[in-house]
């Protein structure tokens, strides 16, 4: 179960999230700057996201998908803002959406 929830985590962030990204930054720079390379790391209870590897994306849960904003570099904020297994994640090229 873990190893396949790890690799629809990997499949979201190199698919689904890398492209919202790429299209975004060649859109709204036209290659003026360099796209941002999102990359996973995987801990005991979340998948922290992160971007060029020095600035958190976002955060999965790894008990049952929720993506989740950064409250701080090591700890994500009480909120769902949405599952990336059921396809209801709310996020843009810079992370998951804020609270409405």
């Amino acid at each position: 179960m873990k190893t396949e929830l790890k690799n629809k985590i990997t499949n979201f962030v190199n698919e689904e999230a890398q492209l919202l990204v790429n299209n975004y930054y060649t859109k709204s720079y036209n290659n003026k700057v360099r796209t941002p390379k999102l990359t996973v790391t995987f801990g005991r209870k979340y998948a922290k996201i992160l971007c060029n590897e020095y600035e958190v994306w976002g955060f999965v849960s790894l008990e049952n998908g929720d993506l989740l904003k950064a409250e701080s570099w090591n700890k994500p904020a009480a909120h769902s803002r949405g599952n990336v297994l059921n396809g209801t994640a709310v996020y843009d090229a810079y992370g998951p959406a804020y609270l409405r």
